[in-house]
């Protein structure tokens, strides 16, 4: 399968910076390409880019789509899905056969999410 979330085995202590803000202070204004994949973390992530969305309208973006990790984060995993679609991303969850499956409604990625939480995860591609 796609794997399970698995657990550290001791606890590391880093320092976040939001996106936008690490972005700035490289003074890049435009990204192309994001890969996030934060477990569990995907959208404080996303909330954390919400200006390079606005100012990359092109980007593309692949999302790791984990129910469990966001979950365990306190997260409404769906939530990643209404971010992404509420910037205007089309949203499809990569599977085996690399074609996917086209989330276009909220209650779509619930049922993946369902389906996910004892499967694992999915990666979402992202595009507008």
């Amino acid at each position: 399968g796609y794997g399970h979330p698995t657990r550290a085995s001791r606890d590391l202590l880093v320092s976040i910076l939001p996106l936008d803000q690490l972005l700035e202070q490289q003074g890049l204004s435009r990204v192309d390409f994001v890969k996030i994949d934060v477990e569990g973390a995907e959208t404080q992530v996303l909330l954390g880019m919400s200006a390079l969305l606005e100012r990359s309208p092109d980007v593309l973006l692949i999302v790791e789509f984990c129910p469990s990790a966001q979950e365990a984060s306190g997260v409404d995993p769906v939530e990643v899905w209404r971010i992404l679609s509420r910037v205007g991303f089309t949203i499809r969850a990569i599977d085996h056969s690399l074609e996917g499956v086209l989330l276009p409604t909220e209650s779509a990625a619930a049922t993946l999410a369902t389906q996910l939480r004892e499967d694992g995860y999915r990666n979402l591609l992202c595009w507008r």
